[in-house]
């Protein structure tokens, strides 16, 4: 099956956003555990960015029990500490266990700001990210127009804050096909992204890798492939060092190269995408890649050849686990 990069979510990086902001915080009475807790809290997004899950996770169970015990039930940092938890636990696929510990985060902070406060955002979403990782599209969405709702009033109807919210919630319409209610969401996002940064920015470069995933899926191959290009030269013209950004919008011209039966612009597009992720060998990515284009091998009748990429992405997979 392939896989365009355009549908996939990042469920963890927001809830360390959470964390970092409580570590810039000035120091509570209660200094030394607090103190404890935030060590242990930036060693897990330590070792979760340097790719080592287990450890991280195995230090974020520590660091929520140095939480539970230092602070108050319902503390924000015992929140925080649950939400790290969470994250890492649906990072390596345990959903349940990060439903029920985001649900338990959630409620600590709806206690201490209220059902409707924007700050509530990470936490809705992060919950969000889990129900739509188990196909739960109606209780992910619910939860995504109840951050955007909340977001919007604080921050107005054309702020570029709103842009992940109208992205996902784009991503879950189509998921469940209701592709004009899809197209609208992410038309909404590219507009205001162009408004408030320009058509180049990389800020741009979501919406309308989204918008062009959907067309891609809805059969509107041309429209679909200026709006990739237009994603690709944005990219190389902000990627600098980090070529493995160029390799997202070669993977999906790709796709759709290879959905229209040009087997040959799809070869060389897969390719390209590959000789960017060369560094990357830890990104999934790169096995996405890899095994998406041994699709198309085998599509072409390359079966010999199709199978060595096959086991490269079947050695790396079991590499991140």
């Amino acid at each position: 099956m392939t896989q365009p990069m355009y549908m996939r979510w990042i469920i963890v990086g927001g809830l360390f956003l959470g964390a970092c902001s409580a570590q810039a915080s000035p120091q509570p009475a209660d200094a030394a555990p607090t103190s404890s807790w935030e060590d242990l809290s930036r060693l897990t997004e330590s070792l979760y960015q340097q790719g080592q899950l287990d450890d991280a996770a195995h230090v974020a169970q520590q660091a929520l029990d140095v939480a539970e015990r230092s602070f108050a039930p319902s503390d924000p940092r015992v929140a925080l500490a649950l939400s790290q938890v969470a994250g890492l636990s649906a990072r390596q696929g345990r959903f349940q266990e990060a439903e029920t510990l985001f649900l338990r985060a959630l409620a600590i902070d709806e206690k201490a700001l209220g059902p409707t406060h924007p700050d509530l955002t990470t936490d809705l979403s992060n919950l969000a990210a889990v129900y739509h990782a188990q196909g739960k599209y109606l209780m992910a969405e619910a939860l995504l127009r109840r951050a955007l709702t909340a977001l919007s009033k604080h921050v107005g109807n054309d702020s570029i804050e709103l842009l992940f919210f109208l992205e996902t919630l784009g991503e879950l319409e189509q998921a469940q096909g209701n592709y004009r209610d899809a197209e609208t969401l992410f038309l909404r996002a590219v507009h205001i992204a162009d408004e408030a940064v320009g058509s180049d920015h990389p800020l741009i470069a979501k919406p309308l890798d989204g918008l062009a995933g959907l067309y891609h899926e809805m059969g509107r191959f041309q429209e679909a492939e200026q709006l990739y290009q237009r994603v690709l030269t944005i990219a190389e013209q902000h990627s600098e060092n980090k070529r493995q950004l160029v390799a997202g919008p070669l993977n999906n011209l790709a796709l759709l190269y290879q959905a229209q039966g040009d087997f040959g612009r799809a070869e060389e597009h897969f390719r390209r995408a590959l000789s960017m992720l060369t560094d990357a060998w830890d990104q999934p990515e790169l096995v996405m890649t890899l095994e998406n284009y041994a699709t198309l091998l085998r599509q072409v009748g390359k079966q010999d050849e199709a199978q060595v990429f096959e086991a490269r992405a079947r050695e790396l997979r079991s590499a991140q686990l």
